[in-house]
């Protein structure tokens, strides 16, 4: 008969399991963006992006409706995602 901290311990062991192999496939994840845009190519297609969706200036203009300003928010939010994973230390990662 299952007790219940029996139990406790069985679903803590799985959590554990379950966040180590999420842990691995976002590290897998993390190389193969940089494996895809650490390179001449890649460094052209960071600054495109960079400049298209607004990183080094501001994405408000004036007398346009907060949707708009969301909307391009959201885009600026994709290319600092990239841009974070990029600067990622993935030494870091395995530890």
């Amino acid at each position: 008969m299952e007790t219940a901290l029996l139990r406790k311990w069985k679903k803590s062991t799985e959590d554990v399991r379950i966040h180590i192999m999420k842990n691995n496939i976002v590290n897998k994840l993390y190389r193969q963006y940089q494996a895809a845009l650490i390179s001449k190519e890649g460094d052209t297609v960071i600054k495109d992006l960079s400049k298209r969706y607004h990183i080094d200036t501001t994405s408000y203009k004036s007398g346009e409706s907060a949707y708009d300003l969301a909307y391009r928010e959201g885009q600026r939010s994709v290319v600092l995602y990239i841009l974070g994973i990029l600067k990622k230390d993935l030494s870091e990662l395995d530890k």
